[in-house]
């Protein structure tokens, strides 16, 4: 059998390792690019800063179970708000997004009884997360000011 010389046996391993990086970029890729299929643009802003915005049909099957396998990074925010927007027109109880952004900042110049909590427990959510891993910064400061909205958004849930 051939074997390596010696000191060349990370060669080998850094060559196993590309091709396993390699593999999970494609799956991810092949992912996204379902995902976009299943996309349906709903608008599109020309003010800066915009974007599109993308609706999904939450009772094809196919949304479904792939949601259930795992949204990709790409698409979650999308994905989720969607869905969200889809679940609160169905009640029939629900705020325009710009009503809802207005809010958020009104909520933010207010002070919350549990923000000495979320404060303990944002550090613990997910730290190994690169946006999370350094304290007040990046997503911990994000966590924290949705968690503060929510908590006086809907006082009696904290």
């Amino acid at each position: 059998m051939l074997t390596l010389p010696p000191g060349f046996s990370d060669i080998a391993e850094e060559d196993e390792s590309g091709r396993a990086v390699t593999t999970m970029k494609e799956r991810e890729f092949n992912r996204e690019e379902k995902w976009r299929k299943m996309a349906r643009i709903t608008a599109q802003t020309t003010v800066k800063g915009g974007g599109m915005t993308f609706s999904f049909d939450t009772c094809d099957p196919k949304v479904i179970s792939r949601t259930w396998k795992g949204i990709p990074d790409r698409w979650r925010a999308s994905a989720w708000h969607s869905f969200l927007s889809s679940s609160a027109k169905a009640r029939g109880a629900h705020a325009s997004d710009e009503d809802l952004m207005i809010r958020f900042q009104e909520l933010q110049e207010q002070s919350s009884i549990d923000d000495v909590q979320i404060d303990l427990d944002v550090p613990r959510t997910i730290n190994m997360h690169i946006m999370f891993r350094r304290r007040y910064r990046g997503g911990q400061r994000l966590l924290f000011r949705v968690l503060h909205a929510l908590s006086l958004y809907f006082p009696e849930t904290g």
